[in-house]
């Protein structure tokens, strides 16, 4: 009997775990973005992280378990509304409190670069040794960044895989320099390091349902 019971509980507590997929997340932007629309917002920038198979748990305000279903995106949304810089970060879970950014540089260089953020790519990870083959241990993370870009008139999106900037040291990427040369990786390596001042001062804070 008492063996049931703990059956019964731990199935409980698993089916109990909130378990949220990509299209959740897609639906949480879509508010955002029908918000943008309605309060006349004309500028923004949209960047979703994640690694195929990267699974994560946490537990809400509400003392309830939370879980991507199965690969974890993060999302992190930026935007000017009043002149001043405002992000929202949006991941399985749902979203999170709207902070307000002091240093606005890389958003106001994206408004001028937009031509080139939307007309050059991240090309492939090339291997200079064109004979090179990776081994049969050889593990690549499939890691990207998506990007959602509405600047003025144009509105365009832009991806890349994380491993096409890198250079292994096995098999040297050609395409590395220019790779990292581009705006959009630039405007990335911005972005990323606002984020992980934010994450480190404790900033981000989950909304209550």
């Amino acid at each position: 009997m008492k063996k049931t019971f703990l059956l019964l509980l731990m199935l409980y507590s698993f089916f109990a775990i909130s378990q949220n997929d990509e299209a959740y997340v897609d639906e949480q932007i879509a508010q955002r973005v029908a918000q943008f629309k309605m309060g006349n917002i004309s500028d923004y920038i949209i960047r979703k992280d994640f690694c195929e198979g990267n699974i994560q748990m946490f537990k809400m305000p509400d003392g309830k378990m939370c879980s991507s279903a199965s690969t974890y995106y993060s999302v992190y949304v930026f935007w000017k509304e009043n002149e001043k810089l405002q992000v929202e970060k949006i991941d399985n879970c749902g979203s999170f409190e709207v902070l307000s950014v002091s240093d606005t540089k890389f958003f106001d260089k994206a408004l001028e670069m937009k031509s080139k953020l939307e007309n050059e790519e991240v090309k492939p990870y090339k291997p200079k040794n064109q004979e090179a083959k990776p081994t049969g241990n050889m593990q690549v993370q499939d890691c990207r960044k998506e990007f959602k870009f509405h600047l003025g008139n144009s509105d365009f999106e832009k991806s890349f895989k994380e491993y096409d900037l890198g250079n292994n040291s096995t098999y040297e990427n050609v395409n590395s320099e220019y790779n990292n040369a581009l705006p959009l990786v630039k405007l990335d390596r911005n972005i990323s390091e606002i984020i992980e001042t934010l994450e480190s001062e404790g900033k981000f804070f989950r909304n209550k349902k």
